[in-house]
């Protein structure tokens, strides 16, 4: 009888413990779901697609200017094309929030001088942003795995990848166009298993 009563009080431990777990699992992933949509909301007073102050219609001069004056900007650097500035990228100042990969440069890609878009290493991965904001709208799956979100004027582009699906980190693209094609989880999925 008493190794009745023992088996069944470990038992209740243990489903209680697990509960504990999940439960403490759920309240941190909330809390860090809402730090990431909060990152990710652009503020009212910058035109769409915005990141940083950047949007479409500032010269490069002024995108330049906006970022030596970010605190996360540490270091600048531009190349040029017969067309004027291609490409700005910077190196973090080690001020910027978590959920930015400091480790690669942030950019940003022009074309003929003006805003084409925004790019951004990311220490957040696919699966933290599906919970933060649900599934994309638009996307595909190639060579790359491309969730798209218009409504938040940014895409997430991650190597696809079966085994890391959830967990693959990516790059941020900050735009205003995107893929025409409808997001279907199965079959996006299906795809990126099938690459390997």
């Amino acid at each position: 009888m008493l190794i009745i009563v023992w088996r069944l009080s470990l038992r209740s431990v243990i489903v209680l413990l697990i509960l504990m777990a999940t439960l403490r699992g759920l309240a941190y992933n909330e809390s860090y779901s809402q730090r990431l949509r909060a990152f990710l909301n652009t503020p009212p007073d910058c035109p769409q697609p915005c990141f940083l102050g950047i949007y479409p219609g500032l010269t490069p001069s002024d995108m330049l200017d906006i970022l030596k004056h970010n605190p996360w900007v540490a270091e600048l650097d531009t190349r040029r094309s017969s067309l004027g500035i291609a490409t700005i990228s910077w190196n973090w100042s080690g001020q910027q929030p978590t959920f930015i990969d400091a480790s690669e440069t942030g950019g940003i890609e022009l074309a003929s001088n003006r805003l084409d878009y925004v790019f951004v290493h990311t220490a957040f991965s696919f699966g933290d942003l599906w919970l933060a904001l649900g599934a994309p709208q638009k996307g595909i799956a190639a060579q790359y795995h491309l969730a798209d979100y218009p409504a938040h004027y940014f895409s997430l582009r991650t190597l696809a990848s079966c085994r890391n699906f959830w967990r693959s980190r990516g790059t941020l693209i900050i735009k205003d166009q995107f893929m025409p094609t409808d997001y279907d989880l199965p079959q996006v999925r299906r795809q990126v298993c099938q690459r390997g």
